[in-house]
């Protein structure tokens, strides 16, 4: 109702606004005046960016913006009318508008219409200002004759914006015009009074402010778009340019010449940012090069853990070498990331792939796969090389662990023999120390070590990069469902005729159970994977991503079947049950019934059709309230169903029907259920 209202109150505003033009010429004129400035404004051309001379033109073309490539020290704004002061628009424009360094990005919608309302209002009043339009009114209602004030005081009056002659009273009279008499008949004076919303309407500017907040990286040159990716929060305005000068200074010579490894000016302290070796490989060997900031996990000397120890970003020149190969998309996220050794461990892994084939997209979203799981398979691996390699009477590594420590008194200071160090993902730095000193022995042990893990890696990247194959090129960068929040997702899927659900179909593995789709993103093969590189010595040289994930349904189906047993095993005392028919599956019309009267036929038949019927009813069934069916079409396949049944004196009562995931069965299927139950009590009584 609110919303009416207000409706209703703006149209009366807007109707008002125009009457008043058409009872005075004069404010007429201030109108078309203002109408110069502004007829030719529309969504599309309020902020247009012109990519090759690197400018932005705001309001079609009222201000122009210039980032010079050679001084970006210096923003100019300017507008081709020179007798007007576009000051505000251009304050709006440098400390307001908000730009987003990464295109994937989503912004908030009501931060977006806040903006753009802002936004309109400076334009509105900016060109109110430029025809001196608060002037103007003034002189014109301290000039009015009686017939004319009689006639805008009959209109504001019953409009209900007063209820007093007062221009009347002041021509004839001479009394003071009140002050908000003067603003009532100002503000109907204003573009958006008279044009009413559809002047540059706020929801259909917001979609071209947005992607203009998106779109900084076309105007900006390109080595300062290149150092703001680097030193500059994900969100900022024009003016926070003026603040990084000087990193624009120091980092220019290295934004140009290797603008992929910039992300790792981060890690390097800023008063070395000016040498130019900073990106020689030698240093990313080297765990304790002064260059690396002291805050950086891989060298920080000043407050270091017991734990902490130090290690270089790269542990061969191999790993180097393919970093160095490395699309900037890449290198930034391992550049933000590298404190994880698993990000290590899969970097090292990936040095052995052939990977220039792959988009850089590609390559970063196996990278994210594996960060949860690369170390714990490297641990294993290394573990059992160092077993069977008789690594453990030759090799001693740093721990600052005080349990190994205590265990191992024998060894001096902090130097331990690996058969004290756990294999577990907690000692990985260790592990990695052991790695490092056999492959400096040996460095074939490096890829005889990685090579299981090498297997399963290139078995995701080759499984990915066979499906991105087939989507348009622009689209490849959102194939990580956390980026398909942008804009320009959506925009691209336009283009090319796409539905948002079928292109994230193509990232899903097709379960063989009904609507179990399982993202290929998610963790649902890594899982498996610790288990396997546990339980099985070798990996297959030619191992799919596909039959890892076939095998993994079986894994993750037996651990929930083994969990739920041990769970209701602790609740019932028996693992079968006398059924309640007595008899085998029973057929009924075109549909085959099945009782469930053992642990492993209710606790699989919940995990088959994702439903509650193991934990949730196994008591009440083992106790005899209740029954549960498996209901199975012979006419199609693909029709199963869970039926479950109260139990009360012999007798069955329908309680529920549903398909897999708890969807609801049809009125006409659970009639005939409902009539499967009749003609079974009937036998029961018999």
């Amino acid at each position: 109702m609110d919303l009416d209202v207000e409706k209703i109150q703006i149209q009366n505003h807007q109707q008002t606004a125009q009457k008043l033009l058409e009872l005075s010429p004069t404010l007429k004129q201030i109108f078309q005046d203002q109408w110069f400035y502004v007829w030719s404004l529309t969504p599309d051309n309020l902020f247009v960016v012109h990519e090759e001379q690197q400018k932005i033109t705001i309001a079609d073309g009222l201000v122009q913006v210039n980032i010079a490539e050679e001084n970006p020290h210096l923003i100019e704004f300017s507008t081709p009318h020179p007798n007007i002061s576009v000051q505000k628009i251009a304050d709006f424009v440098f400390n307001d508008i908000h730009f987003f360094l990464n295109s994937s990005n989503t912004v908030d919608a009501l931060f977006l219409q806040s903006k753009v309302q802002i936004f309109r209002q400076i334009i509105v009043e900016s060109v109110f200002e430029w025809v001196d339009g608060e002037n103007r009114v003034e002189q014109y209602l301290y000039n009015l004759t009686e017939q004319e004030a009689e006639c805008i005081d009959q209109l504001m009056i019953e409009a209900g914006y007063y209820n007093v002659s007062y221009l009347k009273n002041y021509a004839g009279l001479g009394q003071a015009i009140p002050l908000h008499v003067e603003v009532n008949i100002k503000h109907l004076c204003l573009i958006n009074s008279i044009i009413g919303e559809s002047f540059l309407a706020i929801q259909k500017v917001i979609p071209a402010y947005e992607h203009f907040c998106l779109s900084a990286q076309a105007f900006i040159p390109a080595y300062i778009y290149r150092i703001m990716q680097i030193t500059m929060p994900e969100r900022y305005c024009l003016a926070d340019l003026l603040q990084h000068q000087q990193d624009y200074d120091l980092l220019r010579h290295h934004a140009q010449e290797n603008p992929h490894l910039l992300g790792f000016a981060r890690r390097i302290k800023r008063g070395y940012w000016q040498y130019q070796d900073i990106f020689s490989k030698d240093i990313f060997l080297e765990p304790d090069h002064e260059y690396w900031d002291d805050q950086f996990g891989l060298n920080n000397s000043h407050e270091k853990s017991e734990r902490t120890l130090n290690y270089p970003i790269c542990y061969l020149k191999r790993t180097v070498n393919w970093l160095f190969r490395q699309d900037q998309i890449v290198n930034d996220w391992i550049s933000q990331h590298i404190d994880d050794a698993n990000v290590r461990m899969t970097m090292i892994a990936l040095s052995f792939l052939h990977t220039t084939p792959y988009p850089p997209h590609v390559i970063l979203a196996t990278l994210k796969y594996f960060k949860s799981s690369s170390a714990r398979l490297f641990v294993q691996e290394c573990a059992k090389f160092a077993l069977r390699n008789d690594w453990i009477k030759h090799t001693h590594v740093k721990t600052h662990d005080p349990f190994i420590s205590n265990q191992s008194k024998a060894v001096s200071d902090d130097q331990h023999g690996c058969q004290d160090i756990p294999a577990n993902v907690l000692y990985v730095e260790e592990w990695l120390q052991i790695f490092h000193k056999q492959v400096a022995l040996d460095p074939k042990i490096a890829k005889q070590v990685f090579k299981h893990i090498n297997r399963v890696i290139q078995a995701f990247i080759q499984y990915l990069n066979d499906i991105v194959q087939n989507i348009p090129a622009d689209l490849i960068q959102f194939i990580e469902p956390e980026t398909q929040q942008s804009p320009f997702f959506f925009h691209s899927l336009k283009k090319h005729q796409l539905e948002v659900q079928d292109f994230r179909s193509l990232f899903k593995h097709q379960h063989r159970y009904l609507n179990q789709n399982m993202g290929i993103f998610e963790s649902y093969v890594a899982d498996y994977l610790i288990d396997l590189f546990q339980r099985q010595p070798n990996i297959a040289k030619n191992v799919t991503w596909t039959g890892l994930y076939q095998k993994a349904i079986k894994w993750h189906e037996q651990v929930y079947l083994e969990d739920t047993l041990n769970q209701l095993r602790r609740r019932v005392n028996v693992d079968e049950w006398p059924s309640v028919t007595h008899q085998k599956p029973i057929q009924y019309d075109a549909w085959i019934f099945s009782e469930l009267n053992s642990l492993k036929q209710i606790i699989n038949e919940s995990l088959v059709y994702k439903h509650c019927l193991a934990l949730s009813y196994t008591e009440l069934i083992v106790d005899g309230g209740y029954a549960a069916f498996h209901m199975a079409s012979l006419d199609d396949e693909h029709l199963h169903l869970t039926l479950g049944c109260y139990l009360k004196n012999k007798q069955l009562h329908f309680d529920q029907l549903r398909f897999a995931n708890n969807e609801k069965a049809s009125e006409e299927i659970e009639e005939i259920a409902q009539k499967f139950i009749q003609s079974l009590n009937q036998s029961l009584n018999a």
